[in-house]
């Protein structure tokens, strides 16, 4: 694995599910059902319509707030790990890493969910946020097969996390807020 693929992981590895506002992004597959991991289904295409532009600045406050809880939990310590082929050993450590990471992204989702509804673009919104349940359910997921030294189930989670990242990188696009990418963040 190359320096910036792994780089490129670790993002996605991190805070997949969740989202940077205004910083950028990196990216993130899906093949037979590993029990105990969450299965996604793909969010129907964003309806086109930006959420209204005060409702729009909100989604990305929260999205920066989260970002910054992000950055704050620290490099990703295995920068050659490769999730497709998870050296069991290390997968306890990276799910204590996770574990640092899981808080800010159920406290992203939840402050999304309690904004309520925007004034214009509501399908896309109700996409987005059914991205973002999915992203968060799936990190939560690829933390516990870590902790658990579950390889099959880490790399399933990294997977359905990956196969799901254009859907995702859709929905933000379509709320108007392309970096504040649940699947896609930086």
């Amino acid at each position: 694995m190359t320096k910036s693929s792994a780089e490129g992981w670790l993002r996605h590895i991190v805070v997949v599910g969740t989202a940077l506002a205004l910083i950028g992004g990196c990216s993130s597959s899906s093949k037979g059902v590993t029990p105990g991991a969450p299965t996604r289904t793909q969010p129907p295409p964003p309806v086109s319509g930006f959420v209204d532009a005060s409702f729009r600045a909100k989604v990305a406050a929260a999205c920066k707030t989260a970002g910054n809880a992000l950055h704050a939990a620290g490099s990703f310590p295995f920068p050659n790990f490769d999730p497709q082929h998870p050296v069991v050993k290390d997968l306890p450590a990276i799910g204590r890493y996770e574990a640092k990471t899981v808080p800010a992204l159920q406290a992203w989702r939840t402050a999304l969910h309690a904004l309520g509804q925007p004034a214009s673009g509501s399908a896309a919104w109700k996409t987005f946020l059914a991205a973002v349940d999915q992203n968060v359910t799936s990190d939560i997921a690829q933390e516990q097969a870590a902790l658990r030294s579950n390889s099959a189930a880490f790399t399933q989670t990294y997977q359905d996390l990956t196969s799901h990242s254009p859907g995702d990188a859709q929905a933000a696009a379509a709320i108007g807020l392309p970096n504040c990418n649940p699947g896609n963040p930086s």
